[in-house]
């Protein structure tokens, strides 16, 4: 069941990893930085810090609720309630793999409020690469 709930997880990551740097991370620094936004970056950009913290948050909230997600929708859990599906499904996920994913995911929040110029093509094209060769480590591993 390990296997299982890690590949039907990770893969549910992967997935959602695009869509989650953009339409999720971009969005909340965005709006964070509009609203909270104190320090820029540096000289020359609207970016913030509060912003690109703000959107670290919310893509690593997003990507742990797709996880989730994926593990409870993984099969053999017929008789066990989604609440213990969930918690069974956090044990099945290597430590590992939650480091790599948190960095990945933080540094792609830094790329996103480097990039001045086609930052919503790049910052989700490396982001799920990175993702990708994250997973697939992991599942060698495991």
């Amino acid at each position: 069941m390990v296997g299982a709930g890690l590949r039907v997880a990770g893969w549910w990551l992967v997935a959602a990893s695009g869509l989650v740097s953009v339409g999720v991370g971009d969005a909340a620094a965005s709006v964070a930085g509009r609203l909270a936004g104190r320090r820029r970056l540096h000289v020359g950009t609207r970016k913030t810090w509060e912003g690109t913290v703000a959107g670290a948050a919310a893509m690593l909230a997003c990507q742990a609720a797709a996880a989730a997600a994926g593990a409870v929708l993984a099969g053999g859990w017929e008789g066990v309630g989604v609440g213990a599906r969930a918690a069974a499904a956090w044990r099945c996920v290597p430590r590992g793999l939650v480091a790599d994913v948190a960095a990945h995911t933080v540094l792609s929040a830094g790329l996103e409020a480097l990039t001045d110029q086609l930052d919503n093509l790049v910052v989700p094209l490396w982001h799920t690469t990175w993702m990708l060769l994250a997973l697939a480590w992991h599942q060698g591993k495991a």
